[in-house]
Order: structure tokens, then sequence, then C-alpha cells
């Protein structure tokens, strides 16, 4: 089993292999203090930042894809490159990643290899 590696998502200059789905997301960061309602009810906020938020799935997956992966985004941060909807471009950012799962799915009775369900995994902006 191959995955695909088109560069849709690129860690550190290496191309991962092609996720089944990609969720853009764009988060505001309040600061705490200066945020909240105020006497007359009204919202009043201090936005600090706006950073992007990828939730990234791959499908079945062998492990050396899996590996070559969580290998990629094991750093504190990493640079990736990614198609931004906001920008309607390729952006890079510097993110870290959130928490990963992967369920075990079964052995391919082809190569031996052991495949995964599917990869989960967040990539937040620094």
């Amino acid at each position: 089993m191959h995955i695909t590696r088109s560069g849709i998502l690129v860690v550190n200059g290496k191309a991962l292999p092609d996720p089944k789905a990609i969720t853009w997301g764009l988060q505001d960061l309040d600061d705490e203090e200066g945020t909240g309602r105020v006497a007359s009810g009204e919202a009043v906020r201090d936005r600090v930042a706006i950073k992007r938020k990828l939730t990234i799935q791959w499908g079945l997956i062998p492990t050396t894809d899996l590996s070559f992966i969580l290998n990629a985004i094991e750093d504190e941060f990493f640079s990736v490159t990614y198609l931004d909807a906001k920008d309607g471009k390729k952006r890079t950012s510097t993110m870290y990643v959130g928490d990963r799962s992967a369920p075990m799915l079964m052995r391919d009775i082809y190569t031996g290899e052991w495949l995964w369900q599917s990869l989960s995994a967040n990539f937040i902006e620094k």
C-alpha cells in the first residue's frame, strides 16, 4: 500500500502522505483579564491574537507512513506549508501538534505490514 505525497501538507520541507481530510480553522485568543461582560451586560474583549488550526485526518495508513508522519511532527515546534483558506494560497506557519491518535486495524495479508485505521492530529499555530 502506498499513499501519495502531493505536497498538500509539508512539514519542515518534507511532504507528508496526503491526508483524507484537512479542516482549516481560525481561533481568536483573548486576554482573560480584558474579556468578559461589564455591569450593563455588554460584552468586552481584548483579542490578543488570531491563530490558525488544522485538524488533519489520514485514512487507512501503513506503519511506515504513520511512523514517518509521527517522527516529522515530534519537535516542539515545526514549519508547516499548507493551503490556507483565508489567504487563498499556500502559507507557511510555525506550528505545534496537539493530541494524536491512531487505532490499529490489521496486518496486510500481502506485505505483512501492520495497517492502521486512521491517524488524527491537530496542528496549531504558535
